[in-house]
């Protein structure tokens, strides 16, 4: 086998020299064996009974432990085949002849090596979204969220009074102490008397036709947020009618022996007059001393299967490498990778070791200038201020390197220098001024303003297309660095000024 390899190895390198130095006949089948290998590892996990989340973040943190390893070797001996393979062109000051199609490869093979941690936790989303029906449960999901209140619920002093009773008490400073003091004093001592019973997380109202509750959720989904309704954390008060309240209790117990909801038998009314009557006797003791209302068997377990259903079904963490939007983002790794080993392709590693030194000096040099402007800035933290100065900086600093980069004044082998590590930040810096330009368009208006309107369209780009334009832009202007510094270090190189 190993002689058939070197044998198919020479007839590639005599037939396609150009190929044979790129390595794509023994990179990419390497990267997609070790790809198929990782894939089929994300399967090695039981789906039934359906593992808690936390086990399954356990297990995806393992497999991407042990993918880091030969991710790092492929990279490495990738970097190294095409710095040696390239070594005597650049010695001899050759640039490269076709440029795009050796940064096009190196962006693949670095695209695809890149890319080998994640495969891992593909294929335990395949092997857990396998195990359940995805449609079902986000149809499920809304029915669980109303309905899990009539049948669990743990909440009935603290969180709800503090939130919604007694904002006099948490401006006023007449009682010692924090203001949280002062409320949590008021709310146990309203608590201990039985006073609170009136506002019972669960009751009747004043006609008892129609219950009044505080609903909590299970997981978010589409309907977690109501217009109209104070939203605290997932949670919010609501009035239902007694039907209503018997299509839910209905609806819940449907649904939730799918996830493990195993629960009590109780008749509607039997369970709505047990719940109110739980609940008025909880609400005269001490926070401490209550006691939950819980009619399911196991609860924990319910909760864990439904979790971990929902993080499969919104593609939660590690679940996110199954959405296009992850890969808008991780690709900027394959991208810069590919860009810095055509850089190192280019040039010498002498100038590259400079080129590091000037981009270092530079980076410090900013850092320390962004850090003194803000430690002596006596403005608010709610202007832009530090945008501002960031754009004035990173415009001055660009102006300065491409001074350097094309003067008559600097010598030969500084301008290399400065344009080399102009190379190597040309894709961060392309991401800084798109990153302030959106920063600077930014909705001043947030959820502590309600007389202004929503920033509904005051936005440029939302969460994907930001990363999506972001990716264009790095790439546009990567092709157009290539094509710039190509011929920039063609004159540096062969046609070298040396008068200086």
């Amino acid at each position: 086998m190993r002689q058939r390899f070197k044998k198919w190895d020479r007839s590639i390198a005599k037939r396609f020299p150009k190929l044979w130095v790129l390595g794509l006949h023994i990179y990419v089948p390497v990267i997609l064996a070790v790809w198929l290998l990782f894939y089929a590892m994300g399967w090695t996990m039981s789906g039934e009974p359906l593992p808690t989340q936390g086990a399954v973040n356990d297990y995806a943190d393992k497999l991407l432990l042990y993918s880091i390893l030969p991710t790092i070797v492929i990279g490495v001996l990738y970097f190294i085949r095409q710095i040696k393979f390239n070594a005597l062109r650049v010695h001899h000051h050759l640039p490269f002849k076709n440029p795009f199609i050796h940064y096009f490869t190196f962006l693949l093979v670095c695209v695809l090596f890149t890319a080998i941690p994640m495969t891992s936790h593909l294929g335990l989303y395949h092997n857990m979204s396998s195990t359940i029906h995805e449609r079902e449960f986000n149809d499920d999901l809304s029915h669980l969220n109303r309905g899990i209140v009539h049948f669990y619920q743990d909440e009935y002093a603290r969180t709800v009074f503090e939130a919604y009773d007694y904002p006099a008490v948490a401006n006023s400073s007449a009682i010692e102490g924090t203001v949280e003091a002062a409320a949590w004093q008021t709310v146990e001592s309203i608590a201990v008397s039985g006073e609170n019973r009136i506002r019972s997380t669960y009751r009747w109202n004043e006609t008892k036709d129609s219950l009044i509750l505080y609903r909590s959720y299970l997981e978010r989904d589409d309907d977690y947020y109501y217009s109209g309704e104070r939203v605290v954390n997932g949670s919010y008060w609501d009035t239902i009618s007694v039907a209503q309240a018997h299509l839910e209790i209905a609806e819940f117990k449907n649904r939730a022996a799918k996830y493990n909801g195993e629960i009590e038998a109780l008749e509607p009314d039997e369970l709505i007059k047990n719940h109110i009557a739980h609940n008025e006797f909880q609400m005269t003791r001490i926070g401490v001393d209550q006691e939950q209302f819980d009619l399911l068997l196991d609860v924990t377990r319910f909760k864990e299967v439904v979790g971990t259903h929902a993080r499969i079904s919104f593609r939660e963490t590690p679940f996110k490498c199954s959405e296009w939007s992850f890969w808008n983002s991780y690709l900027f790794l394959g991208l810069y990778l590919s860009f810095l080993l055509f850089i190192l392709s280019s040039v010498k590693l002498a100038d590259f070791g400079w080129a590091l030194l000037a981009g270092s000096l530079t980076a410090v040099s900013y850092g320390i200038i962004i850090g003194l402007v803000l430690m002596n800035s006596s403005n608010g933290y709610h202007d832009q201020t530090e945008e501002y100065l960031n754009l004035i900086l990173l415009t001055v600093f660009t102006l300065g390197y491409l001074w350097v980069m094309c003067g008559r004044r600097f010598k030969n082998g500084l301008k290399k220098a400065f344009g080399i590590a102009f190379q190597v930040f040309l894709p961060h810096l392309v991401m800084c001024f798109f990153a302030l330009f959106d920063a600077l368009h930014t909705c001043p208006y947030t959820p502590d303003y309600p007389d202004h309107e929503p920033c509904l369209g005051y936005e440029y780009f939302q969460n994907d297309e930001y990363y999506l334009v972001g990716m264009c832009l790095s790439i546009a202007f990567a092709i157009l660095g290539i094509w710039f510094f190509n011929r920039y270090y063609k004159k540096r190189y062969v046609y070298p000024d040396t008068s200086r």
